[in-house]
C-alpha cells in the first residue's frame, strides 16, 4: 500500500506516491523516535540509481523526504550525472549540507566524462567511486584541483 507524503510545502498538483518501503527514514519506533538516528548515512537507491529516467515519477517524494530529515545524510551515487541538473529539486540553491553525491568511474573514459559534470553540480559534498573497476583510472587529468589531492 503506497504511502502519500503530506506537508506544507507539497503543491496539490504533484500528487506522487512512494511504497511503504522506501518510506524508512520517515518511520519511527513505539516511542515516537525515528527508526533512523541522527548522524546515520543512508545509501540511496545502492542497487539502481537515483538519477535514472524510471525514478522520474517519485524522485520529487524522495526529495521531500530528504528535505524532512536533514540530520541524517543521504549518499547518491550515479552513472548518470548528465541528467542531475534537471532531477534537483527547485529549493536546491547550492547544495543541502545532508546530501553527498558521488560520481561511479569504471574506467578511464567514464573518469574522464563524468567527473566534469561532477564538478559542475551545486553539492556540498561530493567525490568519486572508482566501481566496478573495469580498467585503470588516473585522476591526474583533473590533478589541479584542491579537492582531488587526497583521493
Amino acid at each position: 500500500m503506497p504511502v502519500l507524503l503530506h506537508g506544507p510545502e507539497k503543491r496539490p498538483e504533484r500528487r506522487r506516491y512512494l511504497p511503504d518501503k522506501n518510506s524508512y527514514p520517515l518511520q519511527k519506533d513505539r516511542r515516537g523516535q525515528y527508526k533512523i538516528r541522527r548522524g546515520e548515512m543512508l545509501w540511496v537507491c545502492m542497487t539502481s540509481d537515483f538519477f535514472l529516467p524510471e525514478a522520474d515519477p517519485w524522485r520529487d517524494d524522495a526529495w521531500d523526504m530528504i528535505r524532512m530529515r536533514p540530520d541524517v545524510i543521504f549518499f547518491l551515487l550515479t552513472k548518470r550525472p548528465q541528467r542531475v541538473s534537471a532531477c534537483l529539486p527547485e529549493d536546491w540553491g547550492n547544495g543541502w549540507e545532508n546530501v553527498f553525491f558521488h560520481v561511479a568511474c569504471e574506467n578511464q573514459i567514464r573518469a574522464e566524462e563524468r567527473i566534469p559534470f561532477l564538478l559542475s553540480l551545486p553539492f556540498r559534498h561530493k567525490g568519486v567511486f572508482c566501481t566496478p573497476l573495469l580498467g585503470p583510472i588516473s585522476l591526474r587529468f583533473q590533478a589541479h584541483l584542491q579537492w582531488m589531492r587526497g583521493l
